[in-house]
């Protein structure tokens, strides 16, 4: 699942710079300032029902985790350090 998975996790890195304002200091997410994340289900995320899978939930975690990181500006830190 590699090859499905590399260009959904490039998308999620560029909604998260996308999203980036010039300001943004590592703030995170806090409680007035919570990060929406909003991305579709593709094709093999959900059944023949369209049910989401369980195993999907999780990948979608992990982008909405990686475009947090994109978005805060923590990505840009972990490289330089």
């Amino acid at each position: 699942m590699p090859i499905l998975h590399t260009p959904r996790l490039l998308a999620a890195l560029g909604r998260g710079y996308r999203k980036r304002t010039p300001e943004t200091k590592l703030v995170g997410v806090l409680p007035g300032n919570p990060h929406i994340y909003t991305g579709r289900p593709g094709l093999f995320d959900v059944d023949y029902l369209g049910h989401m899978n369980n195993a999907s939930s999780l990948t979608h975690a992990e982008l909405a985790r990686w475009e947090l990181t994109a978005a805060s500006g923590a990505l840009d830190y972990f490289y330089k350090t």
